[in-house]
């Protein structure tokens, strides 16, 4: 009894373990981790790319403007990651929390929309754009709407999914800051 409580308390600990740092901002999701059974099944044997969602979800203005909606928050940044090609010349729109981020060595400094999520550990996860703009004078947390175009950029290893920025406004009443989808 006592051989296993001490193997459970062991392996709990093992998995919220500090991983060794890179540089870069470590952004980047796990897509082999985001595939469902079917979704991994299907990938393998016709070697294709596999959406994590349909277009049905997304609100459109326009064939050209995405809105990322509150509902499927996380599922659709993924998707605009994932299926790049799909949305690198469309207007994305989103609304989220403002923040700064910057990288381990403290030596870039990067605005970001974002939403908190589910993690590794509990609520320690995130999603959402590194913005390509000067740091603004804003309150930490503060609700904003961006509007631009993605892209990605690779830097220390990592693709990091970015918005060229349009226009970024103060905006309320605010969203959830926590979504699970």
């Amino acid at each position: 009894m006592v051989k296993k409580l001490l193997l459970i308390f062991i392996l709990l600990l093992s998995a919220c373990s500090e991983q060794p740092k890179k540089q870069g901002f470590n952004i980047a999701p796990d897509y082999e981790k985001q595939l469902t059974s079917y979704q991994k099944n299907s990938k393998e044997q016709n070697n294709i790319s596999v959406p994590l969602m349909t277009n049905e979800i997304h609100k459109t203005v326009d064939s050209n403007i995405i809105v990322v909606t509150e509902k499927l928050f996380l599922s659709q940044i993924n998707d605009i990651y994932y299926n790049f090609s799909d949305y690198e010349n469309k207007t994305i729109v989103v609304e989220g929390m403002y923040t700064l981020f910057s990288n381990e060595d403290k030596s870039k400094v990067v605005p970001v929309v974002f939403r908190e999520g589910p993690g590794c550990c509990g609520n320690d996860g995130w999603g959402g754009f590194l913005l390509n703009i000067e740091p603004q004078d804003l309150p930490d947390k503060e609700w904003i709407k961006v509007t631009g175009k993605p892209y990605l950029e690779k830097e220390d290893g990592y693709t990091n999914l970015f918005l060229e920025v349009e226009s970024i406004e103060v905006t309320l009443p605010r969203g959830k800051e926590f979504v699970t989808h």
